[in-house]
């Protein structure tokens, strides 16, 4: 992608490994919110064109995304359709005791929630087309919404349920505006995947939102890519390309991004999806702006509205490859070289409960 901020790169003494997140930051996906942030304007731009823009995006993202050759959702949906007997067997019978063989949920946020959402109704926030979201009924929920600022991914969402005759409810809302858009509506558990904070200006009032949709006693959980791992330098980072490899072969890791919440954006401009590599298609709305937003911050807006912090991990390992000197486990997942691993946590997660009253 190309940046139209401007970014200075780390001093050596500050490299910490090697890793690309130019796939990443393409891959981070669904949502931005439907308040005006205070503050934010950039080169003459509110809040509101912001957000139009970054929807635009991903309304042109769902066409592409839902074609055969994007395997990174062609094989998700294939799992969900081969797994469309045991969720008819299931819901028939009424029990869902066991998890779905055709779900697409990782075994990390399987492990993180599984214990929870058996028997019980989960909010999916920043839901896209609702692969993730339709998996959690065959994860044990006996009823999921999955809630999305995109029309035509909620539209595309709601197709596949009908298809795969697996019951769920899709809204059309951002999540600023999630509690109004749900009518009030409480869940014993709210779920949010990988890739949605970071089109979020202000952290403080999505945790409100959070809070407002959980009832008492529920769980929420996020799994992220960490707030450290987007802040560090990328291919299009000027000056990035021309260090020299270590004696490894890996580039440093450098600190070029903002770590914490900032009332700017950053600007983005990019033709291409993360699926592109497989279809070559470009993207006609190619202006996106995101914000970061520290651990702490994130932890500390759950806490201010009204959460309590279960438990909280940084992962060394991620779900896709996103640079080729990763290496992939028997567990399916990928980590960096061995000799960079523990300089960088790649993901966090976070388990919170909302107080009983």
């Amino acid at each position: 992608q190309n940046r139209t901020s401007t970014m200075l790169l780390a001093p050596p003494s500050l490299a910490l490994g090697t890793v690309a997140v130019a796939l990443y930051r393409a891959l981070r996906r669904d949502e931005v919110g439907g308040q005006r942030a205070s503050g934010v304007n950039v080169g003459g731009e509110s809040w509101e064109q912001m957000r139009l823009a970054n929807q635009r995006n991903w309304d042109e993202r769902v066409e592409h995304h839902v074609k055969p050759c994007a395997t990174f959702y062609a094989d998700c949906l294939k799992k969900i359709r081969e797994g469309k007997q045991v969720f008819s067997n299931r819901i028939s019978k009424g029990t869902s005791s066991q998890s779905c063989s055709g779900s697409c949920i990782t075994a990390v946020d399987r492990e993180a929630l599984g214990q929870y959402v058996k028997g019980k109704s989960l909010l999916h926030l920043q839901c896209h087309f609702g692969l993730d979201t339709l998996s959690w009924i065959g994860e044990g929920a006996s009823e999921v919404v999955g809630l999305d600022f995109s029309r035509t991914a909620i539209e595309k969402a709601r197709n596949f349920s009908a298809e795969l005759k697996i019951p769920a409810e899709f809204v059309i809302s951002d999540v600023y505006n999630a509690e109004k858009a749900l009518c009030g509506r409480k869940f014993d558990v709210v779920f949010t995947g990988v890739g949605a904070i970071c089109w979020l200006p202000d952290i403080k009032a999505w945790a409100k939102q959070v809070s407002k949709v959980l009832a008492d006693g529920g769980i929420f959980y996020i799994r992220d890519g960490h707030p450290m791992l987007n802040a560090l330098a990328d291919d299009d980072t000027p000056g990035y390309n021309d260090r020299k490899l270590d004696e490894n072969g890996g580039q440093d890791l450098l600190l070029a991004y903002p770590y914490f919440e900032t009332k700017s954006p950053l600007v983005f401009d990019s033709g291409y999806t993360y699926t592109a590599m497989e279809s070559n298609e470009r993207l006609h709305n190619t202006r996106t702006y995101e914000w970061n937003h520290s651990l702490f911050e994130i932890i500390q807006a759950l806490i201010d509205a009204g959460l309590t912090i279960r438990k909280v991990e940084e992962h060394k390992v991620l779900d896709w490859k996103f640079m080729e000197s990763m290496v992939k486990g028997d567990d399916g997942f990928y980590r960096l070289p061995e000799h960079q691993r523990n300089r960088c946590a790649l993901m966090f997660s976070i388990t919170a409960q909302k107080k009983s009253v």
